[in-house]
Formats: C-alpha cells, sequence, structure tokens
C-alpha cells in the first residue's frame, strides 16, 4: 500500500515535502469524533486558500464549497496534460491539507492512504460555473472526497483518500 505522507504544517507539502512509503514506528492518532466543535466561527466564514467555505456541518461530515476566481482559474489552466487545462494532482493533495489545518489544529502530520483518482477534473470550459466540493466524512475513517459541478449539473467524482493524523514531528532535511 502506497501513503502518501506530509506535514500539516508544511506550504509546500502538496509537492515538495511529500514522500512516498511507510515510516516505521509511526501509528496513527485517531482524531477526536467532532471536529464541528474544534472549527472556530472565524474559520467557517473565512475561505481557505484550496478548500473554500463551511457549507455543510454534522456530526457525521463536513462539505467546504468554492469556486476559483477567473485568475485563479486561468492560472491553474496553464497546467496541461498535451494540449488539455486540467486540475494538477497536487491540488487535491492541497485540499487534504486544508482540511488538517483547518478542522485538526492539535496535529502536526498526516497520512492519505487509500488515494483514488476517478476523474479528471478539466479546466478548459470556460462558459460554466464551476463549483468544487470537499467533504470530511468523519463516520468513515476520516475520507476526504472531492467532487465538481458546472452550473446546476450533477456532481462529478474526482479524488477520495483517508486522512491519517498523527503528532508526530519530523526532523528537518539538512540540504548541506
Amino acid at each position: 500500500m502506497k501513503i502518501l505522507r506530509a506535514s500539516a504544517a508544511s506550504t509546500r507539502a502538496a509537492c515538495c515535502s511529500c514522500e512516498v512509503g511507510a515510516v516505521a514506528g509511526t501509528t496513527p492518532v485517531v482524531p477526536p469524533p467532532l471536529l464541528t466543535a474544534t472549527i472556530t466561527a472565524a474559520a467557517t466564514a473565512m475561505a481557505a486558500p484550496f478548500l473554500g467555505s463551511l457549507v455543510q456541518s454534522s456530526e457525521a461530515e463536513l462539505v467546504w464549497e468554492q469556486r476559483f476566481s477567473p485568475f485563479e482559474l486561468a492560472f491553474l489552466q496553464g497546467h496541461r496534460v498535451g494540449r488539455v487545462p486540467l486540475l494538477p494532482g497536487t491540488c487535491y493533495i492541497e485540499m487534504a491539507r486544508a482540511v488538517v489545518t483547518t478542522g485538526f489544529h492539535s496535529y502536526s502530520a498526516f497520512d492519505l492512504t487509500s488515494v483514488a483518482f476517478t476523474t479528471i477534473l478539466f479546466l478548459d470550459e470556460e462558459d460554466a460555473e464551476l463549483t468544487i466540493r470537499v467533504a470530511l466524512q468523519q463516520a468513515r475513517e476520516n475520507e476526504v472526497s472531492i467532487t465538481s459541478r458546472r452550473d446546476a449539473t450533477a456532481w462529478d467524482a474526482h479524488a477520495s483518500m483517508e486522512l491519517q493524523l498523527s503528532t508526530r514531528k519530523d526532523e528537518p532535511l539538512d540540504l548541506t
């Protein structure tokens, strides 16, 4: 099983400080059952980058939604496979990191397990209003799912992953 590992405090978690593999001797920490109590009113009112604003909160699930500004969309459209603009995979990891830093303040690191990318989120349709939804299902082992829709169409599933939270402190990497 491959595990994506990142520090929740790192701003480079999406592409530079992830490692693939397992670290011997680390045990995931079980998060508190009610993340909703740890999210402050300020956090729900403010949109987190790549997370958006909290739009739904219950015992079992938290849901954030966001819409990219024209500037953000134009920037993200620069990521292409061939000539096709699509949302980079690192953005999905950044969304998961934002869930951790927004709601799990006492955890310093996390692992993403059971990562599945199901469909590509294409960014070439400029005429439609794109809404991205990030949902944390606490009842399902802290599963994060990422979906989107254009205008008022049905939600398309793009990725799902499980969060395993940890309080471990990784040693800084000496590059000298």
